[in-house]
């Protein structure tokens, strides 16, 4: 063959194989893990650290002045309301009423014979047998006696109060401590506190939540209402409470400095475990609302125009939606637009698919 024969075939070979198109590859259908949306129960947890407080504390002290005579509790007891506590020299007031009273007496003995001389001028000014000025006397005699009357009453009201006084009593039940004055002491409203009583059944407790954990909290609850999930209580030996609480108040704003609001629950106490000044956890966790739409965090894409999910169709094919959605709950998001019950939103294999796609749902 010759020089120019070769060159025509092996051209002739090339141009062949070159016209010749490789066989399609087919690309795998991408398999993906979807999980199924459906309404339930939303469930609320909520932990935040709290400090016991009293409802009422009580610091005891003298409203008059005198000799502290008696007292009549142990220090450290429980005390019933009213119960007489302290006496301060009644008998001192007791005879301080006595001449009210009697000063009361006299007064109104004096008003009496006034009001009869005032009568008989008027009578006598009729046939003139008086003078107007007698009368206008007579009158101003009759004043002055009513007035010393009420002075009297008035004074008689005062020592009947400081009798009242002598006697402090517990103006609530409770638990009372150290007594700072002994008896024998005098006492008086200079004195300071002679003891301070603290009521311990029912007992608050008081906690800080932040602006973020505030709205969460009240979006878990329909119509803004704050949950009704009675809170429990973990002790500082990470003991639980045995009796739950009730949440008592919210703050109406928001401290500006610290961005937070304080709020309030009240506890059964009856074994008075609980003492003001201990710190617990305070912690809210049940049932907030019902039929309500959650999706797992790892199948919820954020983007500018917000969040959206892979939806996969009965027939395999990827649809992405844009949904709206409310707080988180554990690691699921709540939503409250763009899903219904029994969609299939994908959780796993989301990098390798794009909306128009059919995948291989590989599990549920």
């Amino acid at each position: 063959m010759t020089d120019n024969r070769l060159l025509a075939f092996l051209v002739a070979v090339l141009v062949a194989g070159c016209s010749e198109q490789p066989p399609a590859v087919e690309m795998p259908v991408p398999a993906v893990s979807v999980h199924e949306v459906s309404s339930g129960a939303l469930t609320v947890r909520r932990e935040f650290i709290g400090r016991l407080d009293a409802p009422a504390r009580v610091d005891l002290r003298a409203r008059v002045s005198g000799i502290l005579e008696n007292r009549h509790f142990d220090e450290g007891g429980r005390v019933e309301q009213d119960q007489l506590l302290f006496e301060i020299e009644r008998d001192t007031y007791q005879a301080r009423v006595d001449q009210a009273t009697a000063e009361v007496a006299s007064a109104e003995a004096q008003r009496e014979n006034a009001d009869v001389q005032l009568s008989r001028m008027e009578q006598l000014s009729v046939n003139r047998t008086v003078s107007e000025q007698d009368v206008d006397a007579a009158r101003a005699a009759a004043l002055t006696a009513r007035a010393a009357v009420q002075g009297a009453r008035a004074a008689l009201q005062q020592a009947e109060l400081d009798l009242e006084h002598t006697r402090i009593t517990a103006p609530v039940a409770g638990r009372i401590g150290e007594s700072d004055i002994d008896t024998g002491n005098l006492v008086g409203p200079d004195s300071g506190v002679l003891a301070t009583l603290v009521s311990l059944d029912p007992i608050h407790v008081h906690f800080t939540l932040s602006d973020v954990e505030y709205l969460a909290f009240r979006r878990q609850a329909p119509n803004g209402e704050a949950p009704r999930i009675a809170p429990v209580l973990r002790l500082s030996d990470q003991s639980d409470y045995p009796h739950q609480g009730r949440l008592e108040l919210i703050a109406n704003e928001i401290d500006p400095g610290t961005g937070t609001l304080t709020a309030r629950a009240e506890f059964p106490n009856p074994d008075e475990l609980l003492r003001p000044g201990q710190f617990v956890s305070v912690v809210f966790e049940g049932t907030a609302r019902d039929n309500v739409l959650m999706v797992p965090q790892a199948a919820v894409l954020s983007g500018q125009s917000g969040r959206s999910v892979m939806v996969v169709g009965e027939d395999g094919t990827v649809e992405q939606r844009a949904i709206e959605t409310a707080e988180s709950s554990g690691d699921s998001w709540v939503v409250t637009a763009g899903l219904a019950a029994g969609d299939r939103v994908v959780v796993r294999g989301l990098q390798k698919i794009r909306p128009g796609m059919t995948v291989d749902v590989t599990s549920n």
